[in-house]
């Protein structure tokens, strides 16, 4: 697989976590209650701190998808 091919991966893979994170994040809009899978395993959590984890979670992968589209721009 070549360089080109790795990068449109990549950002097909960043793009879609993003998505998953905002539907996650509109979800716990509308909920009091929020659980968080760890391992194999569901985990009652503060509806608030996993709303700031996602939100940081989307900032790092929205960053990751900068760094990909300007490494295909200088292909």
């Amino acid at each position: 697989m070549n360089l080109e091919a790795q990068l449109a991966l990549q950002k097909q893979t960043v793009q879609s976590a993003i998505v998953e994170v905002e539907s996650a994040l509109e979800e716990l809009e509308n909920s009091s209650e929020a659980y968080k899978l760890v391992g194999n395993i569901l985990i009652k959590s503060d509806a608030q701190k996993l709303k700031k984890e996602l939100q940081e979670k989307k900032e790092i992968l929205t960053k990751r998808l900068e760094s990909i589209q300007a490494q295909i721009k200088n292909e």
